[in-house]
């Protein structure tokens, strides 16, 4: 099992998905990424994991893979509030949709179990208020072979 593999999976399928997005240089900062890149970006990065069994030869997992998008937006100046970014919420709602339709985001070994659940954090404005993010957490049920 490997967690490079899961992740660069589901980076292979966001830039199928969003052929004009541009992945995060800085993976570990969203903030710290140029302009051209967040205003519409997407990043994908490992977050806790938690075991769920175990034994000598395996240990299964749920971990959270974080997905990042970010997108451009013109936020009033009276109240820093940004409401045109429906196209962000279009992007989140594919993004689910596709990794909970593709099967194991294509991986056919048994040490990928799958997607078990999905949250959604709220937005926020980054980098001066220029730019939206989101962050979406798969919980994902995998194995790591410990031999």
């Amino acid at each position: 099992m490997s967690l490079k593999e899961i992740r660069q999976a589901a980076i292979d399928r966001l830039e199928a998905l969003f052929p004009l997005k541009s992945e995060f240089i800085n993976v570990f900062d969203a903030e710290n990424n140029p302009g051209n890149i967040l205003g519409n970006g997407f990043n994908c990065i490992w977050g806790e994991g938690t075991p769920i069994t175990g034994n000598t030869k395996r240990i299964a997992l749920e971990s959270i893979l974080i997905v990042s998008l970010t997108k451009t937006v013109e936020t009033r100046v009276n109240d820093n509030i940004a409401p045109l970014i429906d196209d962000l919420f279009v992007d989140i709602e594919t993004v689910i949709k596709d990794f909970f339709n593709q099967t194991n985001l294509g991986i056919t070994e048994s040490w990928m179990r799958g997607f078990k659940r999905v949250n959604v954090a709220a937005p926020r404005l980054i980098a001066g208020n220029k730019f939206a993010l989101i962050n979406i957490y798969f919980v994902v049920d995998h194995t790591i072979d410990l031999i």
